[in-house]
């Protein structure tokens, strides 16, 4: 028979931030742009990190890849790329990304966001947001490392 722990007490979400606007890009859209999902937080010392977005990309000016960065400051910690056969250009998709990591052995104040990007074609791209599809940053502190 399997045993199961519980879940260690260290684990926190640091912070949310939903937000139920769209972002397109605009030119030149294949260049990485803020698209509005940014969270200040305080983390302590050598701890294992993670930062999830749930969102609902569009290539609303052609059906092309989508490329998504994750900003630590302002450093690149991931890069995303969804593949044109996972969109459509006409409706919202669905989509959930995560990167863990281990945090810096000191302890820190620092800002994370996501950024957007046209893969392919200098066309428009679009991190969309509604009432009822909210794009959202977490972090989470998934204890020491």
């Amino acid at each position: 028979m399997a045993q199961v722990s519980r879940v260690a007490n260290e684990y926190t979400v640091l912070g949310v931030h939903t937000l139920t606007t769209a972002f397109t890009t605009s030119a030149t859209h294949t260049t990485y742009q803020d698209e509005g999902l940014t969270l200040s937080i305080t983390y302590l010392p050598s701890r294992i990190l993670r930062v999830s977005f749930n969102l609902n990309p569009i290539p609303s000016g052609a059906l092309q890849a989508m490329a998504f960065q994750v900003l630590r400051g302002a450093t690149s910690t991931r890069e995303f790329f969804i593949n044109p056969v996972a969109l459509t250009a006409s409706a919202v998709t669905y989509v959930g990304l995560s990167h863990t990591f281990n945090g810096p052995a000191t302890g820190a104040t620092e800002t994370f966001k996501l950024q957007i990007k046209a893969a392919d074609a200098n066309t428009a791209v679009q991190s969309f947001g509604g009432a009822t599809v909210p794009r959202q940053l977490i972090v989470e502190d998934l204890g020491p490392q």
